[in-house]
């Protein structure tokens, strides 16, 4: 009988040791912050001041491989006096031979508020509404996971656009480095 004790009290002095040893056991329920955030991305095309280049041009009968580099700017309005945010930074790449698709992917690097110098890591298809897939980041938002849902809410055609951008991505919290818990507050 005191063999048994001796055991059950050995596996629960175990299994309490492991669970102050590893997050996986430390957090019964999901350990991670959810982040919510609205902003508008501007898009020119062109005039003097666009903001993306034709790197490589297919032929003139198909679009199928046309390459864009942008550094389109992040704005928390959808107007040109907006305060700017950050900046979204990649390429967009024609990847459908049917309709106008494009595959764009991208960092969104933030310059302004509480995630200043931290990114999200985006990519997906690129209609004028749709949904992008957040992939990763980096910083306060280090291993980000989620979605951002995009419509156009104001623009010209093949001049400039403003892209409404609702943000819902989740982020650990707990630090890769040391393994311990961290704070995170909602927006």
């Amino acid at each position: 009988m005191a063999d048994a004790r001796l055991a059950l009290a050995s596996l629960f002095v175990s299994i309490l040791m492991l669970s102050m040893a590893h997050p996986f056991f430390a957090c019964p329920t999901r350990c991670e912050s959810e982040i919510k955030m609205q902003m508008y991305l501007h898009q020119v095309v062109s005039g003097p001041t666009h903001n993306q280049e034709v790197v490589f041009k297919s032929t003139p009968t198909i679009e199928f491989g046309r390459t864009v580099a942008f550094d389109y700017t992040l704005l928390d309005a959808p107007t040109p006096d907006a305060k700017i945010i950050g900046r979204a930074k990649g390429t967009h790449v024609q990847a459908d031979q049917v309709n106008a698709g494009d595959f764009s992917h991208f960092s969104m690097i933030f310059q302004q508020g509480r995630f200043t110098g931290s990114t999200f890591q985006v990519m997906g298809m690129t209609p004028p509404n749709g949904v992008w897939a957040i992939v990763g980041g980096t910083n306060e938002l280090a291993m980000a996971q989620g979605i951002i849902q995009f419509a156009i809410v104001k623009g010209t055609p093949n001049v400039e656009s403003y892209r409404e951008l609702n943000i819902t991505a989740f982020i650990p919290t707990v630090s890769i480095a040391t393994g311990s818990f961290v704070q995170y507050f909602d927006i």
